[in-house]
């Protein structure tokens, strides 16, 4: 994936990665500034219906390079996105996908606590064991 342009003036740029550029048909798309998480995922659902449902539910968001909470039905808007700012939209892995459409669940177990991070050992009836560390 090639850098995004700079935004135009009050504008911020979001970055699609992996499906949510193949569902945009797009690498990065400028939208106008300030404007709350929660409307930027309504404006991108207008633009591109499905996508909320497909690829925003279960994506990981950064805003400059920092991960930042999805608002909640409860949480109001979420955090406002400044002109100049750049939000990545960032898929879970196909692997992901590819278990959770599996007729049988990997299980993990913990097998490690460390200082910043927890090991899980993971182990799929039809593949080999993996380790999650989190």
């Amino acid at each position: 994936m090639s850098a995004a342009t700079k935004p135009p003036k009050d504008h911020f740029n979001v970055l699609f990665f992996a499906s949510a550029g193949s569902f945009t048909s797009r690498q990065s798309e400028a939208f106008p500034a300030p404007l709350p998480l929660k409307k930027l995922f309504d404006m991108l659902e207008e633009r591109y219906s499905g996508i909320k449902e497909k690829v925003l539910e279960s994506c990981l968001v950064t805003v400059n390079l920092e991960y930042v909470d999805l608002p909640g039905p409860e949480d109001g808007d979420g955090p406002d996105i400044q002109a100049g700012d750049e939000v990545a939209i960032i898929p879970p892995n196909g692997a992901r996908r590819r278990f959770e459409s599996s007729s049988s669940m990997v299980q993990f177990s913990q097998v490690a606590t460390g200082t910043d991070s927890t090991t899980y050992a993971g182990a799929h009836p039809q593949g080999p064991g993996f380790d999650l560390v989190l």
